[in-house]
């Protein structure tokens, strides 16, 4: 069995690997071999080198990341031409924007989902909503390397903060920003850390601290591997999120691993996988005071706090890869895929 996966694999330049990634060296385990396309960040070149692949290539099967926006166009190219070439295509429904974009170009969603043999996604939320749209899709969660998210909650610096994501609208850091100086009100000692690449909102969002005068307890680490993260998520006392969409959410999975407590926007495919007060806190979006209260309850009240960790731990642990590698094994091993 040979597969093509084509995303965006970018680990070389930012650190962390994408689930396509990772399932490809996963899968390397049982003699599924995988080729790449495309580690170009350069959107032509990057094309330009997904285009010669399917051309080129002997795989048995084509695994397509779809994307809303102008990573659409990628994945409408490339069904294009992996259907020319009848080769099996699997499409993996990601991005929270996605049902947005069906919304408004449902005709040219419905052209590039018919080339597929079969439709999946990692979120409930996407493939509620597009089975109400008459098509097929299939539910496939993402997994994790657990090994590399070890439970420890023994080496917490108090009233410290965590952020993980890129500098970019979508996942609003200058809205952690904002949280950071709500809490500060009642814990002046806090601190937070924001980890992650500039994806061009990081210096408006530094300049946004110093106006709020808590540049000095913002530590930027920027992007690193994958595989240091647990490092953070094992040091800071809460671990926030606040983006605006969210088809499954990898970095959720990571941190509850490691049994950091979390507080998040209650988003796209968030309230699907975890419960309100049980294994996370959920909040309603941009609202700032209720993540600081949220927050101050993780801050104050032990009892609370590790048993939203140990929930949170026991929850990630069914996304471990262990857990997910049958349902995969079984999809790339079958003959005859189901209409969409």
């Amino acid at each position: 069995m040979h597969v093509l996966w084509i995303g965006s694999f970018l680990s070389r330049h930012r650190g962390s690997k994408g689930v396509s990634e990772s399932l490809s060296e996963n899968l390397a385990n049982e003699a599924i071999s995988s080729d790449l396309a495309s580690h170009f960040e350069n959107k032509i070149l990057r094309l330009f080198h997904i285009v010669v692949k399917i051309l080129c290539t002997k795989a048995d099967i084509v695994h397509i990341d779809v994307f809303s926006g102008s990573a659409f166009t990628i994945a409408d190219i490339a069904s294009r031409i992996a259907r020319w070439r009848n080769i099996k295509i699997i499409m993996t429904l990601h991005g929270g924007k996605l049902q947005e974009y069906d919304e408004v170009d449902a005709k040219r969603v419905n052209q590039v989902f018919s080339r597929a043999d079969y439709l999946q996604s990692p979120s409930q939320f996407l493939m509620k909503y597009f089975n109400s749209k008459n098509y097929q899709v299939h539910y496939m969660p993402n997994s994790i390397a657990l090994q590399n998210f070890p439970y420890n909650r023994s080496q917490v610096e108090p009233f410290t903060i965590l952020w993980i994501r890129g500098f970019m609208p979508v996942y609003n850091p200058k809205m952690a920003i904002d949280i950071l100086s709500e809490v500060k009100k009642k814990f002046p000692q806090a601190k937070l850390s924001m980890v992650g690449p500039d994806k061009g909102l990081l210096k408006e969002t530094l300049n946004y601290a110093s106006q709020l005068n808590c540049r000095e307890d913002v530590n930027v680490v920027g992007a690193i591997p994958n595989t240091e993260l647990y490092t953070y998520y094992q040091k800071h006392q809460v671990y926030i999120n606040t983006t605006s969409y969210e088809s499954f959410g990898v970095a959720l999975v990571e941190a509850a691993a490691c049994g950091i407590p979390m507080v998040s926007t209650d988003v796209g495919e968030i309230p699907h996988l975890w419960k309100h007060n049980e294994n996370i806190i959920l909040i309603p979006q941009f609202n700032k005071e209720a993540f600081a209260s949220a927050i101050e309850k993780i801050f104050t009240e032990n009892d609370f706090a590790n048993m939203l960790s140990k929930n949170a731990a026991e929850r990630a642990a069914t996304f471990s890869w262990d857990n997910i590698k049958p349902k995969w094994i079984q999809l790339l091993q079958l003959k005859n895929f189901k209409a969409v």
